[in-house]
C-alpha cells in the first residue's frame, strides 16, 4: 500500500463528512481512533458490480448495547449492526486473528454507520475493506471439521433433551 494513499484516506474524517473507498482505490481503511459521545461517522465502500465489499476487523471496541456501527446496503436497510468487543463473540468468522464481515446478500456497495450515545467512550475500531468475487466469499470463512472431537460433542449435546441440565462434554464450553 501507498504510503501516501494510506495517510490520504486516514487524514478523512468520517465524523465530519462521509468517507468513500472505491475498488481500486490503493488504500481501503476504515478506522475510528477513539471517539467522542453523540457522534455519527460515516464510510461508503463501492465495489465492482462483480464484487463484495469485505471488511477484516483486526481491532473493535465499543460501548455494548450503546454505540453501534450499523452495516446497511445501498437502499439504507440494515443488514447487521455490531457493538461491544470482538474478544467476547462468538467467531465463526473470524481468519488470522481478524473478524470478517462478509455480506450475506450480493450487494457491490456498503454504508457503514457508526452511532454512540451519551457516555461511555471505548476506543474504537479498524478494519481493511476489500473487494472479493461473489462467488469466492464463502471461501473467506473457516470450516470445522466433522471430525473434530469438540463438534461431535456439540452434536451429542443437540441431540440430548436438555444440554444446559448437567451435561457436560469434557471440554470448556470456549470453541474458539
Amino acid at each position: 500500500v501507498n504510503a501516501a494513499a494510506a495517510e490520504a484516506v486516514l487524514s478523512q474524517d468520517p465524523c465530519l463528512e462521509p468517507v468513500t473507498l472505491s475498488q481500486g482505490d490503493p488504500a481501503m481503511f476504515i478506522v475510528l481512533d477513539g471517539y467522542q459521545n453523540d457522534q455519527e461517522c460515516n464510510w461508503q465502500v463501492v465495489c465492482n458490480p462483480d464484487r463484495v465489499p469485505v471488511l477484516r476487523f483486526d481491532q473493535f471496541e465499543t460501548e455494548a448495547m450503546f454505540d453501534f456501527l450499523y452495516f446497511l446496503d445501498e437502499s439504507n436497510t440494515e443488514l447487521d449492526r455490531w457493538d461491544g468487543y470482538v474478544d467476547t463473540w462468538e467467531c465463526e468468522s473470524c481468519v488470522d486473528g481478524q473478524k470478517l464481515y462478509i455480506p450475506d446478500q450480493p450487494i457491490s456497495t456498503l454504508e457503514l454507520k457508526f452511532t454512540s450515545d451519551y457516555s461511555v467512550l471505548r476506543s474504537g475500531f479498524s478494519a481493511t475493506a476489500e473487494c472479493v468475487d461473489a462467488a469466492a466469499t464463502a471461501d473467506l470463512i473457516p470450516t470445522v471439521s466433522c471430525d473434530d472431537s469438540r463438534v461431535q460433542d456439540l452434536v451429542a449435546l443437540g441431540a440430548s433433551s436438555s444440554p444446559l441440565e448437567g451435561q457436560s462434554t469434557g471440554e470448556t464450553d470456549d470453541l474458539d
